[in-house]
């Protein structure tokens, strides 16, 4: 059972851990591609392509940041029923003795 406890505690500790950190992630990359399309977009020749170009990279960008985010739950959710499974086994089997 302490060990059913502890992966839980870890479960919890590595979906935490990849949340906070892909957001932080995210942070740092829109922030440092925000720097070169901010120049880009004060230059009319460019201006209409670069701000078009920096809408679709946030989208995608976003997007797959919010992609692992989700795939984070789900797999967090996983591992919890999992974890609930061993569980109930092992209160059956020890519930037989």
């Amino acid at each position: 059972m302490a060990d059913l406890t502890r992966l839980r505690g870890l479960r919890a500790l590595l979906e935490d851990a990849v949340t906070h950190g892909t957001g932080a992630v995210e942070r740092v990359h829109l922030a440092t591609a925000a720097r070169p399309f901010a120049i880009l977009e004060r230059i009319p020749p460019a201006a209409l392509v670069a701000r078009s170009v920096h809408v679709v990279h946030d989208t995608i960008a976003s997007t797959v940041y919010g992609t692992i985010r989700a795939t984070n739950r789900v797999l967090g959710v996983a591992v919890t029923m999992a974890i609930d499974i061993a569980e109930t086994l092992e209160d059956d089997r020890d519930g037989e003795s």
